[in-house]
């Protein structure tokens, strides 16, 4: 059996793994350019807001007065984010496609009531073009507080407001 050696450094600790090839791989994958891969639902339930389904880009907290949502990596436009993939929705009408009711909802709940807390917890996408999307890694260290408004043409567009360490 060949051992690796896997060596990850967090906060001045220094911890040191030897494993076989494959744990080797899998260990690595769980630490992709340093972003540590916590499950977008592990996240969501921790901040009091469970996931509905396993479809889902978005949670709501029982109270109404938590929102988070996924946010891709390759879709800011500066700090401005699309909340409804409007292009998307161009080329993919079909009202049932998975996550797309729930987050309208949880968008326009947003909208109608602006006290709600709006986190962004920023994705990367396994494959960018692929519909519906799956996450490669989601980064939980830190949390974007959002604010979100509706522009002249229609579209949704969330605001960083500002960033929270976890």
């Amino acid at each position: 059996m060949v051992t690796c050696l896997f060596v990850r450094l967090e906060k001045l600790t220094l911890t040191v793994f030897f494993c076989t090839p494959a744990a080797m791989r899998a260990r690595t994958r769980r630490y992709t350019k340093g972003k540590q891969l916590k499950s977008f639902t592990e996240i969501c339930r921790r901040l009091g807001a469970p996931l509905h389904t396993p479809y889902s880009w978005c949670a709501l907290s029982p109270d109404r007065k938590r929102a988070i949502f996924t946010m891709w990596q390759d879709c800011f436009i500066k700090r401005r984010y699309p909340m409804t993939h409007k292009e998307d929705r161009e080329t993919n009408p079909n009202p049932n496609r998975p996550g797309w009711v729930e987050l309208h909802g949880v968008v326009e709940h947003c909208l109608a009531n602006p006290r709600t807390e709006m986190l962004g917890v920023l994705c990367k996408a396994e494959d960018p073009s692929a519909d519906p999307r799956k996450r490669e890694w989601v980064d939980d260290r830190e949390l974007m507080v959002l604010s979100i408004e509706r522009d002249d043409s229609g579209e949704v567009w969330a605001t960083i407001t500002e960033r929270k360490k976890t």
